[in-house]
């Protein structure tokens, strides 16, 4: 349940399609890619964005290592700015270090659970191992809340999911995505 009203939320989200090459202040409009705000708080900060394919994530089925490899050779990553009011750069900010302490509870919860319970320490180890799953999808349902988030990164161009209509609306008025070159 709390999952599917995370892809609920994800999925109503608008999408932002962006050149990579025009991911700074000057190609982009100075509105909140998060709120829609075009107050005087609003200014651009610097974003880093990564993406692989999704089919990715299966491989994690043969193995962690070679999911792990493939990952890292097929990552895409694009660096520029957006434009955040303050408030939502520091929710974004809380949001990003939230995630990542989330997920290293996470694996710590379930690597102590394993270590219990590989020495029958079942009572333990079980509520460990329960802790580590909750916190799972704790992670699964934050990183369906949060925005921009990013959809694809292919042929220079970013699409991004945004928590705001408003910086949707705003970002397709002033960007115009030309079809990629055919050599």
């Amino acid at each position: 349940m709390l999952l599917e009203s995370s892809r609920t939320i994800v999925s109503r989200m608008p999408e932002i399609r962006i050149p990579v090459n025009e991911l700074n202040r000057f190609d982009l409009p100075k509105v909140c890619v998060m709120t829609g705000s075009t107050d005087p708080s609003v200014d651009f900060r610097p974003v880093k964005f990564q993406w692989y394919p999704p089919w990715v994530n299966a491989l994690i089925l043969i193995n962690l290592l070679v999911m792990a490899i493939v990952a890292r050779v097929m990552t895409k990553i694009a660096k520029g700015e957006l434009a955040f009011s303050d408030e939502a750069w520091k929710r974004w900010r809380a949001w990003r270090i939230g995630l990542g302490a989330s997920g290293l509870a996470m694996l710590i919860a379930l690597f102590a659970a394993l270590a219990l319970l590989a020495n029958q320490r079942f009572d333990v180890g079980g509520v460990l191992f329960l802790a580590g799953l909750v916190q799972f999808i704790i992670v699964a349902v934050m990183a369906g809340r949060a925005g921009p988030k990013v959809v694809s990164l292919k042929d220079d161009v970013l699409v991004v999911k945004t928590p705001s209509a408003e910086a949707g609306a705003s970002y397709a008025r002033h960007l115009t995505v030309r079809p990629a070159r055919v050599s």
